[in-house]
């Protein structure tokens, strides 16, 4: 499957926010920082990212892909937060 994960994400400290997804359902695959978008570390900062993943390896069958959030400190902040997934 193609994954494409798009969110505006600030924090409000010099911490961290990441957003990334997780794969539930006939595959399990964890949340990951190396499949992630996010601020790192400048207070008040925001963006507007997006990432692109191939995940290879997936079971046939149903497949449910699920944003998960991390924030190191400070406050996070999400939104315009999307996930589309083309299967191949």
């Amino acid at each position: 499957a193609l994954v494409v994960v798009r969110g505006a994400i600030s924090n409000s400290g010099t911490g961290s926010s990441r957003m990334s997804y997780e794969v539930s359902g006939a595959s399990s695959v964890a949340a990951s920082d190396t499949q992630c978008v996010g601020v790192f570390g400048t207070a008040g900062t925001g963006v507007i990212a997006g990432d692109v993943s191939l995940i290879t390896g997936l079971t046939a069958g149903s497949n449910t892909f699920t944003a998960k959030y991390r924030v190191s400190s400070g406050t996070g902040t999400f939104s315009t937060r999307r996930i589309v997934v083309f299967p191949l």
